[in-house]
């Protein structure tokens, strides 16, 4: 048995990286350890494309000595994911008036995919939504 092995934990990313990217944790554990926890971790952010087999390799890896992996930066990766989102620069993919302009064109386009005018025009003709909205089935909370 292998002294080493490696797991990873995937994050939810709730900013527009997650548009492109995976992130997640590797856990290090040692079988020499006396703790049943993780001696180490490192990140990872991976474009979708590559995530999965990352994360079966690393899941799969168990070795005699320790690793040592340390490629790319986390710049990059938002810079790319700003490029080809449209987005001149990794700021304004953060700026939230720029988010919620862009996740609306993306309901839209679902929306117009579904055969709607736009992403109102699904909402206003939602049997789960009244004219406002919302459900007046589900009270809210105060």
């Amino acid at each position: 048995m292998s002294r080493y092995r490696y797991s990873t934990v995937g994050y939810g990313i709730f900013s527009l990286l997650g548009e492109k990217y995976r992130m997640g944790r590797i856990e290090i554990f040692d079988t020499e350890s006396d703790s049943p926890y993780q001696i180490s971790e490192g990140d990872y952010c991976m474009p979708y494309e590559a995530a999965r087999k990352f994360e079966y390799f690393m899941d799969s890896l168990a070795t005699e000595l320790p690793i040592q992996i340390n490629i790319g930066s986390i710049g990059w990766c938002e810079q790319e994911c700003a490029t080809s989102l449209g987005f001149e620069s990794v700021e304004q993919m953060r700026d939230p008036e720029l988010v919620k302009e862009y996740r609306r064109k993306q309901s839209d386009k679902w929306a117009v995919d579904l055969g709607y005018k736009d992403f109102e025009d699904m909402k206003s003709k939602s049997k789960w939504l009244n004219n406002k909205g919302h459900n007046p089935e589900i009270k809210d909370i105060v």
